[in-house]
């Protein structure tokens, strides 16, 4: 489990965010999962923004871009508000704790 801070840009289909500072947590010990990523802070609302990205779901598409970002992209079936989005995570720094 790593938490860590970062600025996330998000895009959906009807809203944009852009360099929010959110504190991320990576698991890779979660039953039936290659991996969760969660937004642990900030005050998205999840019915506009995805907060919470499984490594189980066969279209969610993990990339890693040039050691310097994660990018993940998907289509939420369960929210025409959100429909396809784009997440941009730029880590700052590790939180201790």
């Amino acid at each position: 489990m790593t938490h860590f801070n970062a600025l996330v840009n998000i895009t959906t289909a009807q809203n944009k965010l852009v360099n929010e500072p959110i504190q991320i947590m990576i698991s890779f010990e979660n039953f039936d999962s290659h991996g969760q990523v969660v937004f642990m802070t900030g005050d998205l609302d999840p019915l506009l923004y995805p907060t919470v990205f499984e490594g189980k779901w066969p279209t969610t598409r993990f990339e890693h871009i040039d050691g310097e970002f994660l990018k993940i992209s998907d289509f939420h079936t369960r929210n025409a508000a959100i429909g396809h989005y784009n997440v941009k995570i730029t880590p700052l720094d590790r939180v201790t704790g």
